[in-house]
């Protein structure tokens, strides 16, 4: 029986690893599908429905190729199949600190909690990374999904 990777954890039957490069096409997938349900209406019915599967591949082929030290990457696995994932970047910004660049869960596994899951799972990655010295100051900050330092100066200053 072969052992899961060090940080494989179960949270309601789901199974977080890292992002890598050879999943840029299931994140694209999952990414395309998320902005189909969330974005209908929003953005052209042409882009969606066409050029967002290239588009995203794109995306994620080029950014899962070359990581770099900062990206912090996960995906979300329900009995083995992907369902979503997030992506961060760590110390993005020197007051803010580190970013949720891309939070997606397919449409089918949304209002269970995954997202927030997700968000947990991230945070706790971020920290082992040495992120956050003390990453108890920071928090999830909706609907902006940034991760930001809450207390400056004894003043909660919010995300941007």
């Amino acid at each position: 029986m072969q052992r899961p990777p060090p940080r494989a954890i179960i949270r309601d039957m789901v199974t977080y690893r890292p992002i890598v490069a050879p999943d840029a096409t299931t994140i694209a997938r999952i990414h395309a599908t998320s902005w189909r349900s969330a974005y209908r209406g929003i953005l052209p019915n042409e882009y969606l429905d066409d050029d967002i599967d290239a588009d995203r591949l794109t995306h994620w082929r080029r950014c899962l190729s070359a990581p770099t030290e900062r990206d912090v990457g996960v995906l979300a696995l329900q009995e083995g199949a992907p369902v979503g994932f997030g992506f961060a970047v760590r110390d993005n910004d020197e007051r803010w600190g580190s970013m949720l660049d891309n939070l997606h869960v397919l449409p089918g596994h949304k209002g269970h909690g995954l997202g927030r899951s997700l968000m947990h799972e991230l945070v706790a990655r971020l920290a082992e990374a040495g992120t956050f010295a003390d990453h108890r100051r920071y928090k999830f900050l909706a609907p902006h999904l940034f991760l930001a330092p809450h207390w400056a100066g004894g003043r909660n200053e919010g995300g941007h």
